[in-house]
């Protein structure tokens, strides 16, 4: 899904509300017109009664559906987005508008919550206990890689050291975003990692070249599943 396509569903959920209210002003119209003609024209009393009996209902209805429609607008135009919402302008940006950086940044201040005396310990993002949404874990996974693609030999060697569950939480997610080939590299990449085979310069060889194409699949994941996004808010969450 791109840019545009997310543009045009989240502008068509604004639109339905419009729709909505449009309907419901209809059937006010058209209430006050039986009204008034039930009023001018209408002599039998008992049939008089009936066409006031139903205008009213028929307005009631109207109001209710035209506040249905508002509501719904109102929360649509408030719904914050995780990536999205500019706490300056207090509304979100368009999707079109965001960059890696700033999905970069965003995430980096959630993994930050998982630090312990300064250290990040990347078993943490993925513990159970922790009520991490799953849409967030790809960005995790991508955003370790591009921490290591910028710093040392020494954090690299870290990663790996991990072993094989490292491997396989990241292979899964990463697969999960379609990106196989970088999954079963690292994947690979941790699993025949040892002290006695060290891999660790032809790893970061790997991940500093593809740096660039992490960071494309980390802003198309993103976009692409934007509206996860929304009203999320993980760090409430702990």
């Amino acid at each position: 899904m791109n840019n545009d396509q997310n543009n045009k569903k989240m502008q068509s959920l604004e639109d339905l509300g419009y729709g909505i209210m449009r309907v419901g002003a209809v059937l006010i119209a058209v209430a006050i017109v039986l009204f008034c003609f039930a009023y001018t024209k209408i002599e039998p009393s008992l049939l008089q009664s009936f066409a006031f009996i139903f205008s009213g209902l028929l307005g009631a209805l109207g109001l209710f559906i035209m506040m249905v429609g508002i509501t719904g607008v109102r929360a649509e135009k408030n719904k914050t987005n995780f990536f999205l919402y500019d706490k300056k302008e207090k509304r979100n940006v368009d999707p079109s508008d965001l960059t890696v950086a700033e999905i970069r940044k965003r995430i980096s201040e959630l993994m930050s919550t998982f630090k312990h005396k300064g250290q990040l310990y990347i078993g943490d993002l993925f513990d159970e206990k922790r009520p991490i949404p799953e849409q967030f874990k790809p960005l995790f996974c991508y955003e370790v890689l591009c921490r290591i693609s910028e710093g040392s030999r020494e954090k690299a060697e870290t990663f790996l050291s991990f072993g094989y569950e490292c491997a396989e939480v990241f292979s899964r997610y990463l697969s999960q975003n379609g990106d196989y080939e970088l999954a079963l590299k690292v994947r690979t990449f941790i699993s025949n990692y040892s002290s006695e085979n060290n891999n660790t310069d032809d790893f970061c060889s790997y991940i500093t070249s593809q740096k660039q194409h992490i960071e494309e699949k980390m802003l198309n994941y993103t976009i692409a599943n934007i509206e996860k996004f929304g009203s999320t808010n993980p760090q409430e969450k702990e």
